[in-house]
Protein backbone atom coordinates (compact mmCIF):
# COMPACT_ATOMS: atom_id res chain seq x y z
CA UNK A 1 0.00 0.00 0.00
CA UNK A 2 0.93 3.60 -1.02
CA UNK A 3 0.22 4.69 3.10
CA UNK A 4 1.39 8.78 1.12
CA UNK A 5 -1.14 8.25 -1.22
CA UNK A 6 -3.78 7.31 1.24
CA UNK A 7 -2.63 9.69 3.69
CA UNK A 8 -3.55 12.31 0.51
CA UNK A 9 -6.59 11.28 0.21
CA UNK A 10 -8.13 11.24 2.88
CA UNK A 11 -7.14 14.99 3.40
CA UNK A 12 -8.64 15.58 0.00
CA UNK A 13 -12.04 14.06 1.69
CA UNK A 14 -11.82 16.13 4.55
CA UNK A 15 -11.02 19.33 2.63
CA UNK A 16 -14.43 18.68 0.17
CA UNK A 17 -16.57 18.30 2.83
CA UNK A 18 -15.76 21.63 4.75
CA UNK A 19 -18.41 23.85 3.06
CA UNK A 20 -21.00 20.91 1.31
CA UNK A 21 -23.51 18.18 2.23
CA UNK A 22 -21.91 15.40 1.78
CA UNK A 23 -22.87 13.64 -1.54
CA UNK A 24 -22.98 10.11 -2.08
CA UNK A 25 -19.43 9.93 -3.53
CA UNK A 26 -18.45 11.71 -0.11
CA UNK A 27 -20.62 8.50 1.67
CA UNK A 28 -18.99 6.13 -0.98
CA UNK A 29 -15.56 7.52 -0.31
CA UNK A 30 -15.76 6.99 3.49
CA UNK A 31 -16.83 3.48 2.91
CA UNK A 32 -13.59 3.21 1.17
CA UNK A 33 -11.59 4.92 3.61
CA UNK A 34 -12.74 2.73 6.55
CA UNK A 35 -11.47 -0.20 4.49
CA UNK A 36 -8.23 1.45 3.36
CA UNK A 37 -7.54 2.67 6.80
CA UNK A 38 -6.49 -0.93 8.06
CA UNK A 39 -3.49 -3.21 7.23
CA UNK A 40 -5.84 -6.16 6.67
CA UNK A 41 -9.30 -7.34 6.46
CA UNK A 42 -9.95 -8.98 9.69
CA UNK A 43 -8.61 -5.27 11.14
CA UNK A 44 -11.99 -3.04 9.62
CA UNK A 45 -14.20 -2.16 12.18
CA UNK A 46 -17.36 -2.89 10.36
CA UNK A 47 -19.52 -0.76 12.33
CA UNK A 48 -19.03 2.80 10.96
CA UNK A 49 -19.07 0.90 7.47
CA UNK A 50 -23.01 -0.16 8.21
CA UNK A 51 -23.63 3.44 9.12
CA UNK A 52 -22.28 4.53 6.80
CA UNK A 53 -24.19 2.08 3.66
CA UNK A 54 -27.66 2.82 5.92
CA UNK A 55 -26.79 6.40 5.74
CA UNK A 56 -26.27 5.82 1.53
CA UNK A 57 -29.34 3.64 1.52
CA UNK A 58 -31.45 6.70 2.46
CA UNK A 59 -29.74 8.46 -0.68
CA UNK A 60 -30.45 5.80 -3.14
CA UNK A 61 -32.13 2.62 -2.30
CA UNK A 62 -30.04 0.34 -5.47
CA UNK A 63 -29.71 -3.63 -5.50
CA UNK A 64 -25.67 -3.21 -4.85
CA UNK A 65 -26.00 -0.74 -1.62
CA UNK A 66 -28.58 -3.61 -0.06
CA UNK A 67 -26.42 -6.26 -1.04
CA UNK A 68 -22.90 -4.38 0.50
CA UNK A 69 -25.29 -3.08 3.59
CA UNK A 70 -26.20 -6.91 4.29
CA UNK A 71 -22.64 -8.15 3.67
CA UNK A 72 -21.69 -5.35 5.98
CA UNK A 73 -24.15 -6.22 8.83
CA UNK A 74 -22.86 -10.02 8.29
CA UNK A 75 -19.20 -8.72 9.78
CA UNK A 76 -21.51 -6.90 12.65
CA UNK A 77 -24.28 -9.21 13.77
CA UNK A 78 -23.03 -12.39 12.52
CA UNK A 79 -23.51 -14.22 9.64
CA UNK A 80 -27.57 -15.53 10.53
CA UNK A 81 -28.15 -11.60 10.21
CA UNK A 82 -26.42 -10.56 7.12
CA UNK A 83 -28.31 -14.11 5.82
CA UNK A 84 -31.35 -13.30 6.94
CA UNK A 85 -30.71 -9.54 5.03
CA UNK A 86 -29.85 -11.04 1.86
CA UNK A 87 -32.87 -13.24 1.84
CA UNK A 88 -34.59 -10.05 2.20
CA UNK A 89 -33.18 -8.78 -0.88
CA UNK A 90 -36.63 -9.11 -3.44
CA UNK A 91 -35.88 -11.55 -6.13
CA UNK A 92 -35.96 -8.93 -8.91
CA UNK A 93 -32.94 -7.23 -7.42
CA UNK A 94 -31.36 -10.71 -7.09
CA UNK A 95 -31.45 -11.40 -10.34
CA UNK A 96 -29.92 -8.15 -10.87
CA UNK A 97 -27.27 -8.68 -8.27
CA UNK A 98 -26.02 -12.25 -9.65
CA UNK A 99 -23.31 -13.35 -8.73
CA UNK A 100 -22.69 -11.03 -6.25
CA UNK A 101 -25.83 -12.37 -3.95
CA UNK A 102 -25.19 -16.02 -4.54
CA UNK A 103 -21.02 -15.37 -3.21
CA UNK A 104 -22.60 -13.57 -0.90
CA UNK A 105 -24.92 -15.93 0.65
CA UNK A 106 -22.34 -18.89 -0.36
CA UNK A 107 -20.32 -16.85 2.20
CA UNK A 108 -22.94 -15.89 4.85
CA UNK A 109 -23.28 -20.28 5.32
CA UNK A 110 -19.77 -20.63 5.37
CA UNK A 111 -18.93 -18.79 7.85
CA UNK A 112 -22.08 -20.55 9.51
Amino acid sequence: MNWKMICEAMQWMARSTEANQPSRFHIESAIAWEHGGTTNFEAIDWRPVVELYQTLERLDLSPMIRLNLAIAWAYVAGPEIGLQRLIEIPESDRSRLRPWWDGAVAEAFHRL
